[in-house]
């Protein structure tokens, strides 16, 4: 609820099954790594057995709830084509996480 309310407190679009992305620590992280990094992969996971709002945790993995089938929607992007200036990396961070909502929408529907 708190990435909610932040996301209608920015006027960003309020999504469902993905948090309001950390632009900042990803701009810092990108910016500190680019020279070594060929690729980024994005990674987002959806669980089959678990409701769309629900999704493992320590505590659910320690009393024994395993997801029974975990799957993987891998995007890999070249570094070239990850933008430097902090806002366009904004940009290009929240469309990233409109595509993961998207994709967690049609998965769980």
């Amino acid at each position: 609820e708190k990435s909610r309310a932040f996301s209608r407190r920015r006027g960003l679009p309020v999504h469902d099954h993905v948090l309001v992305p950390k632009v900042s620590g990803w701009a810092a992280a990108v910016g500190a790594l680019r020279p070594a990094l060929r690729s980024v992969v994005d990674v987002t996971m959806a669980y089959r057995d678990y409701r769309p709002d629900e999704q493992p945790s320590e505590k659910s993995l320690f009393q024994g709830r395993f997801p029974k089938e975990v799957h993987f929607l891998l995007e890999r992007h070249d570094i070239k084509t990850i933008p430097k200036d902090e806002e366009q990396l904004a940009q290009w961070l929240r469309h990233s996480f409109g595509r993961k909502e998207r994709a967690l929408r049609a998965f769980y529907t």
